[in-house]
């Protein structure tokens, strides 16, 4: 299916949402204290942990509903119930933390293990190894949504979006992620910013899919109803059938999603690092659950209602972009498009300043201390954590350019 849009006109929209970005983020920084004296600071707290849902949720999960049915809600049930402790734990992670200083799960391994110097730097590998591919995942749900909405290819024959997008992202992390080299220091700007796109990803995601549901499909029942009839659908509807409804699936899911709330870069700086009063941790503990439910309502509804308008399973990724633009609403696509494009950018901006300045600290800076033998300045330091910074988010470009075509979101995931 031909896009509706040039490339320049959607990189022309995304130029825009990302100055609106940036223009937020500055208020953020200036007038965060403000914020934070009528108690909005709890809700842009909360709202920024909403960065757990990635494209990998905005376009992924509706993926993997169409391929193997319900598993995929492992993956927001496991923290949800994981968040009814977090008034006890998380609260007491944030107290530890604050009283170590410390800014990352290496720091909080290595001072548990007695200030374990070898500790910090394998966990931060391990970490970067992880993460470098997650962070790919999202430039390449740019490219795939791009590719979509785009009608044409002339500007990709001069000049990679993508590689544009990193330039742009890379410009953002090191202005307001990069400005200090204290991983503790409140950030407002980025808290604010992220809060936003979290409201943007939620707000468009909930219009697609309402729009999707009631306006194509005529309404719930009217879906379960076409899918009960339909023998290829029968083993997404039943959970005693479907191939994604196996115990060790829904079990893996579950785990691997309650470490990833906590343990991944992106989310241990936003909740512990950054959490400014134990307080938000119980407005957290029932908000974010809340949050993920409403992110997660529409995905079961349109992984059936693609699945009935003949979408092949395997093209699942796209079925929230491409049901619009099939019925000709193009003005909606165009709007998932960014809301899928704030998912994305989320996460890359938060996960490079935090595992940028973590390798800087567990691994560059010790080893520049070695080799000179004195102790380097704070500008020398300040430009060598920038400069992990930008090795994480091109490793991530390198990976996504380098990634299969073929795969689909989830499975890379």
């Amino acid at each position: 299916m031909k896009g509706p849009y040039s490339e320049i006109t959607v990189i022309v929209c995304i130029t825009l949402y990302l100055v609106l970005l940036s223009l937020i983020a500055m208020v953020g920084e200036k007038h965060f204290q403000k914020l934070k004296g009528r108690g909005l600071d709890r809700f842009i707290y909360v709202l920024a942990a909403g960065v757990y849902c990635t494209s990998w949720t905005f376009y992924g999960c509706i993926g993997n509903c169409a391929k193997a049915g319900y598993s995929f809600l492992g993956l927001f049930i496991g923290p949800s119930i994981f968040a009814l402790t977090w008034w006890v734990f998380l609260r007491k992670v944030v107290r530890v933390c604050r009283e170590f200083n410390v800014t990352s799960v290496p720091d909080l391994l290595s001072i548990r293990y007695g200030r374990s110097g070898l500790i910090a730097v394998v966990s931060t590998l391990f970490l970067l190894v992880a993460i470098v591919p997650y962070i790919a995942l999202q430039l390449r749900a740019i490219e795939i949504s791009l590719d979509i909405i785009a009608g044409t290819k002339l500007f990709r024959k001069y000049v990679d979006p993508t590689f544009l997008v990193t330039l742009y992202l890379a410009a953002f992390a090191l202005i307001f992620g990069g400005r200090y080299l204290d991983l503790a220091k409140r950030q407002g700007g980025i808290l604010t910013a992220i809060a936003f796109e979290s409201v943007v990803k939620l707000v468009i995601f909930l219009i697609a899919g309402a729009v999707i549901v009631y306006s194509f499909g005529g309404g719930l029942e009217k879906i379960y109803q076409r899918a009960a009839r339909d023998p290829e659908l029968v083993n997404i509807l039943s959970l005693s059938s479907s191939p994604g409804t196996a115990f060790g699936r829904w079990f893996a899911f579950m785990v691997i999603a309650i470490f990833n709330v906590i343990v991944l870069p992106r989310q241990f700086h936003v909740i512990v690092v950054q959490n400014t009063d134990e307080t938000h941790v119980k407005t957290l503990s029932w908000l974010f659950p809340l949050y993920i439910l409403l992110i997660n309502i529409f995905v079961i509804p349109v992984a059936l209602y693609g699945r009935l308008a003949g979408l092949p399973p395997s093209l699942g990724d796209r079925f929230i972009l491409s049901i619009p633009l099939s019925e000709g609403r193009h003005l909606l696509s165009l709007f998932i498009f960014l809301g899928g494009f704030s998912a994305a950018t989320a996460m890359v901006i938060v996960s490079t300043i935090a595992l940028g300045k973590m390798l800087a600290n567990n691994i560059f800076f010790p080893v520049l201390l070695w080799l000179r033998k004195e102790s380097q300045t704070y500008q020398q330091l300040l430009m060598t954590a920038r400069a992990s910074m930008l090795l994480v988010l091109f490793l991530g470009y390198l990976y996504a350019v380098a990634m299969s075509r073929q795969s689909v979101l989830m499975e890379i995931g």
